[in-house]
């Protein structure tokens, strides 16, 4: 037989889903977008920065 492509989703599963979502746009309000960030996510933040000349 052929495998469905739908995958169940528990409700507790959703609403820890949420829970993390709402924790980490909390984090970025509060500390700068980039300043979290999940495991395996990975995007680029485009930083400035001052060459201090120092080789050492």
């Amino acid at each position: 037989m052929a495998e469905t492509a739908l995958k169940l989703v528990d409700k507790d599963d959703m609403d820890k889903n949420k829970a993390l979502e709402a924790a980490v746009s909390q984090i970025e309000r509060a500390f700068g977008k980039g300043s979290i960030m999940k495991l395996g996510q990975h995007d680029v933040v485009e930083a400035e920065s001052i060459s201090s000349g120092s080789l050492g």
